[in-house]
């Protein structure tokens, strides 16, 4: 492994089985490459994407498009003691839950990108997880890994983490790959979490989106819990306030990182939008920072789409969107809303006029208020203190959530 100035370290290991062994010649250190543009340079390269114009294939299997599947990977020394490889296991569940039947053929449409990552103290761990074997007999699913090292100053960098793996090497030969077998193919970069416990026949569910929806930018089916968690419905619950919203206001929701895809622009071999934004670095979210750039491209279209979700284990910090503050940071996120200048001078007077600042934050109880009442979201209707593309989108999205609610008495 080799060891740059800001102490991250790499080593690949390849699949030299798939992908037509194309990448046999390739060395096994891989030279790394920054992740950040200006502000300014961002921008021109975010006003020049192009995607060509598209039309769905009207029979289902004619549909050809090909998954590359970015997965960040946390190595702890507990890792270490058991022999198989966690790269191998969630390869394994992939190839037998990412399709259905119909679409088992597309296994050979699929790659596969490890950022095996721990903090200096685990190098070893990490070291030990990169060199456990994996069985490639039989494997139609191309994979590259390599090993990333972070330093421990402010917790787990995952912006960084998610920036190194799409901007990595192995990532853009992937995607030359893809190229090269089906020159005027469509790619979607695929988020997953290592630790997904099945994928539910996702993949097909993003075809059947793709039919639907003439290939949209940004696109996801959210997670659920296990059956056994004891969350599986509050999770779903959670999961169909996001797609009610998102019917109404697409942007108006959170796109998990766990579960979301993004068009991949034709003359790229990866995403020039950026998970490490140099405008955000006080915003510590991961797909929001991503989309507020992506929705800049022309055509754009998200969907958060009522199919199969994936399943995911249950995290230490659960946030529901049936939860009003939840969803009013949702609503906000990706900078769809804005408060107007005239609703916060009366709301604030003199003390806005003298400090902007006095009105941080006070989006979050106007939208909360939105879910509280019909007659609140009247009331705050008739203010009027929203802007933006969203200003008019979160009224319907708002009242559409609480008749769910009122139907669901539990979410």
């Amino acid at each position: 492994m080799s060891t740059s100035d800001n102490n991250s370290h790499k080593e690949e290991k390849t699949d030299r089985s798939a992908m037509k062994k194309q990448s046999e010649k390739e060395n096994e250190e891989e030279e790394r490459e920054s992740g950040n543009s200006g502000p300014d340079q961002l921008d021109d390269l975010l006003g020049n994407l192009s995607i060509q114009e598209s039309t769905v294939p009207s029979d289902r299997k004619d549909i050809r498009v090909q998954f590359l599947i970015n997965v960040p990977m946390g190595v702890t020394p507990e890792m270490s003691t058991n022999p198989q490889s966690y790269c191998q296991k969630f390869l394994d569940l992939l190839k037998s839950t990412a399709f259905r039947e119909e679409d088992e053929f597309r296994l050979e449409d699929i790659a596969v990108v490890f950022c095996l990552n721990g903090k200096k103290a685990d190098g070893d761990a990490v070291i030990t997880e990169l060199k456990k074997d994996i069985k490639l007999r039989n494997y139609e699913i191309a994979f590259k890994i390599f090993g990333y090292i972070w330093l421990e100053n402010n917790g787990i960098p995952y912006r960084k983490i998610r920036e190194q793996l799409k901007q990595c090497e192995s990532t853009k030969e992937l995607v030359r790959q893809f190229r090269h077998k089906d020159p005027t193919g469509t790619i979607y970069f695929c988020f997953f979490d290592a630790d997904t416990v099945d994928f539910n026949h996702v993949l097909s569910s993003y075809i059947d989106v793709i039919k639907e929806h003439n290939y949209p930018t940004v696109m996801s089916t959210g997670y659920v819990f296990p059956e056994n968690s004891g969350l599986r419905i509050k999770s779903e619950h959670d999961r169909q306030v996001r797609i009610i919203t998102a019917e109404h206001f697409p942007l108006g929701t959170y796109y998990p990182e766990p579960n979301f895809c993004v068009l991949l622009s034709d003359e790229s071999d990866t995403l020039r939008e950026s998970f490490d934004y140099a405008r955000d670095t006080e915003n510590n979210m991961e797909s929001p920072i991503l989309i507020r750039q992506v929705k800049q491209r022309e055509g754009f279209k998200a969907v958060f789409a009522n199919k199969d979700p994936i399943i995911t284990p249950v995290p230490k910090k659960k946030q529901y969107h049936t939860k009003p503050r939840t969803w009013a940071i949702s609503a906000y996120t990706h900078g769809e809303l804005g408060i107007t200048e005239k609703y916060q001078m009366e709301k604030f007077g003199n003390k806005y006029k003298e400090d902007k600042r006095s009105a941080n934050r006070g989006h979050i109880p106007l939208l909360m208020g939105l879910l509280n009442s019909d007659e609140m979201a009247h009331e705050i209707e008739k203010a009027g203190p929203f802007e933006g593309p969203g200003a008019v989108q979160v009224f319907k999205a708002a009242k559409a959530v609480r008749e769910y609610r009122n139907i669901e008495p539990e979410a």
